[in-house]
């Protein structure tokens, strides 16, 4: 049986039982039998399970990265998810960029520091071969088409993680040395599912992906 344990960290009540359902609907469309989520409202919830995950690792994690504290972002949930080596993957779903709302919830400084290093500090704080950067549907978007968007974002994360899974056994850890935005391009899939297929041909260089991001990383030498 083909089996996944997902953690989903999210402090919006009303997002959170959407994105369990769409993960468990994206990862059964890939052939996954049993589905196993576990939720997270809240960044303390989330710390907790981190640790306590460090014998039995989640296979995937969705990770909010504002979670209504100016004292703990999904930034700090994402470093001890390395430390103690308790998720394979990590998507990263943010809308930190354009949530005017944010200053509000965590204060202005945060608010700035977010705006300016999620991106370095994301990968600064994970394997970059195994972290996803997914800016979540602006607000500004109808609602039906935020939930057309989410649906689309969340299938491609399914997809890249599938790609990803083959190399589980043989990877080796890379450094990021370089992050750069892009302007959004959509192939003719419309999908990430083909990038994906870079990220199992490991040379001297691996791109790692999201919505508007590429990020150049290397092996580390064997003197680092």
């Amino acid at each position: 049986m083909k089996a996944i344990r997902l953690l989903v960290v999210e402090d919006d009540p009303i997002l959170l039982p959407k994105l369990k359902q769409l993960y468990r609907e994206v990862f059964a469309a890939k052939g996954y039998d049993s589905v196993a989520i576990e939720p997270a409202d809240n960044g303390e919830e989330a710390m907790s399970l981190a640790r306590a995950a460090e014998k039995h690792p989640y296979d995937f994690v969705s990770l909010d990265v504002a979670l209504g504290s100016a004292d703990m972002t999904g930034l700090d949930i994402l470093g001890a998810f390395k430390r103690f080596q308790s998720a394979w993957m990590v998507a990263i779903l943010t809308g930190v960029e354009t949530d005017a709302s944010l200053n509000g919830t965590v204060g202005r400084e945060a608010a700035e520091r977010l705006r300016r290093q999620l991106r370095r500090d994301a990968y600064a704080r994970f394997w970059a071969e195994r972290l996803i950067v997914v800016e979540k549907p602006s607000a500004k978007e109808p609602e039906q088409k935020r939930a057309e968007l989410l649906s689309n974002r969340l299938r491609d994360i399914a997809s890249v993680y599938v790609e990803v899974a083959r190399q589980r056994y043989i990877f080796r850890p890379i450094e990021v040395q370089a992050i750069e935005r892009i302007p959004e391009r959509r192939e003719k899939s419309g999908s990430l599912y083909e990038l994906g297929h870079s990220i199992g041909k490991f040379g001297s260089t691996a791109t790692i992906f999201a919505p508007c991001l590429i990020v150049l990383a290397t092996e580390p030498s064997i003197d680092s």
